[in-house]
């Protein structure tokens, strides 16, 4: 599993614009299609201008097509590439603070809108006119061959998330701005509940989470009172039986979906827990529901 902002400000392939952690990309894809998995410590938007893309969370699949947009929160994620066109898209990556000092200037922070764990890791962006002639203006600047001066280019950062806010269609990511900008730490919870069943390691949830490994375990501990470790591999062993219990997935497939390093360790922990491997147990569960 891959980070999407080190790729895409490793890449020499790909055009961009960056100022200190705020990152322009213009994105193209050409290879076959296919599904990838990754992940982002940063949230960002996803202006789709060609062709189309899958995105799927745990709750639900986003498919984008030219000419729409989504806002797509730091987590892990699976995507689904169509190649039938060329894919092109404007990544606009966003730290959490930039957002808060925005939201100041604004001077308007209403009281919450509804609970955050109810808001998926990917929001739809209404794109009005104003959000159109936005992005208009940003493609406008890459064929430039001057260098484009930081203060203005910071301006169109600014533009962009106060075009968001002043759109009563994108309530949802409106929320979510005023959430950030009343915290002054990213909430653990926000990150390990809508990642758990993806095959990331301590050091990346650490990443994710926007502290050191050893601040994210004590903090963790502290949330939670156990271990990252533990609590991972209970939450993936509960997400599995109910994948048993309730789909016709393999278990190849249900060790995948949640989680787990491989198909063994997911048997032998699944074992450990319930007694039975996950073939059997499912087995037993079809006799006692014919019964």
């Amino acid at each position: 599993m891959f980070n999407v902002v080190d790729f895409v400000a490793d890449t020499n392939e790909i055009r961009r614009f960056a100022i200190d952690d705020l990152l322009f990309v213009e994105y193209r894809c050409l290879v076959e299609e296919t599904p990838s998995r990754y992940w982002s410590h940063k949230n960002y938007f996803a202006f789709v201008t060609g062709g189309k893309k899958k995105w799927v969370t745990p709750k639900a699949e986003y498919m984008v097509h030219d000419g729409e947009a989504i806002f797509i929160r730091r987590g892990a994620y699976l995507s689904h590439n169509y190649y039938d066109e060329e894919f092109c898209a404007l990544f606009i990556f966003i730290p959490d603070d930039f957002i808060k000092d925005v939201l100041m200037k604004m001077q308007t922070l209403p009281a919450s809108i509804q609970e955050l764990e109810e808001l998926d890791g990917i929001m739809r962006v209404d794109l009005d006119e104003a959000l159109k002639g936005y992005l208009h203006s940003m493609f406008s600047y890459f064929g430039r061959d001057k260098e484009i001066p930081r203060d203005l280019l910071k301006l169109k950062f600014e533009e962009l998330i106060m075009n968001v806010l002043i759109n009563p269609k994108n309530r949802e990511l409106q929320h979510y701005f005023y959430d950030l900008a009343k915290t002054t730490k990213i909430r653990i919870p926000e990150i390990m509940e809508r990642n758990y069943t993806s095959r990331l390691s301590l050091a990346q949830f650490a990443r994710m989470s926007g502290r050191s490994i050893s601040t994210f375990k004590r903090d963790f501990t502290k949330v939670y009172g156990e271990t990252p470790g533990k609590w991972l591999i209970r939450k993936r062993i509960h997400h599995a039986r109910l994948l048993l219990e309730n789909t016709a997935l393999s278990i190849n497939e249900v060790a995948v979906q949640s989680g787990f390093e491989n198909t063994s360790h997911f048997i032998r922990v699944f074992k450990q827990c319930f007694s039975l491997p996950p073939q059997r147990y499912r087995q037993e569960l079809l006799v006692q529901v014919s019964g």
